[in-house]
């Protein structure tokens, strides 16, 4: 596809048709905001650009019909194939013309896009990193560990039914019944006791590392 930007006049004000022509094989207006990011006359353009000729052909052909509506429209902004044209704007002069255009509407000059592509890589690169928080983790039981706490709970659970039951149904005040409970309680409080125990010394223990084994001769 061949295409053109109608462009204001910097000096006149006048509005220029065709003032640069280009090719490309990109569908949509991908071309046009590409010219609007990296184009110092981008700030001169009127309206969109437009289709100057469409059609199925090789990139010779394609560049043939670049050179022949360049010849035709004798556009001021092209410097490729067009330096014959005297009244061609060199790129130094572009530049020069748009930050007069910015110092006199107040905005910041304007730079090339792969300058500030740069310079936003700079600043990225001397951003210091966010430093990101500590996330505790967490150990998974071992096979041992839970068998050893299912024990004592499951016993737990017994001793207090078999309380409640003696109190209930039976008389609390024989002498051998509070003996007889706590006689049943105090191995799940020792087997608790234990469990802790060895599950904090897992937990403040590091992982040994096992030696490789030598191999026999």
């Amino acid at each position: 596809m061949i295409y053109g930007f109608n462009l204001i006049d910097h000096e006149t004000g006048m509005k220029v048709y065709d003032d640069y022509v280009g090719k490309t094989r990109q569908r949509g207006r991908k071309r046009e905001l590409q010219h609007r990011s990296d184009k110092p006359w981008e700030d001169l353009i009127v309206g969109q650009s437009h289709v100057l000729w469409e059609g199925i052909c090789d990139e010779d052909e394609l560049d043939d019909r670049e050179r022949q509506f360049i010849r035709e429209r004798r556009p001021r902004m092209n410097d490729r194939d067009n330096r014959w044209n005297p009244d061609r704007i060199d790129y130094d002069e572009q530049v020069r013309q748009r930050h007069e255009r910015d110092d006199r509407e107040g905005r910041p000059l304007w730079v090339p896009l792969e300058q500030r592509q740069r310079d936003s890589l700079l600043e990225w690169d001397e951003t210091p990193p966010v430093p990101r928080a500590a996330v505790p983790v967490r150990r998974e039981w071992k096979p041992w560990q839970k068998h050893l706490l299912g024990w004592p709970i499951g016993w737990l659970v017994s001793t207090v039914a078999g309380w409640i039951g003696l109190v209930v149904k039976l008389d609390f005040a024989v002498w051998w019944y509070p003996l007889a409970t706590a006689a049943a309680a105090l191995p799940t409080l020792i087997v608790i006791a234990l469990l802790a125990w060895l599950m904090l010394r897992s937990l403040r223990s590091k992982p040994k590392r096992r030696k490789p084994k030598r191999k026999r001769r």
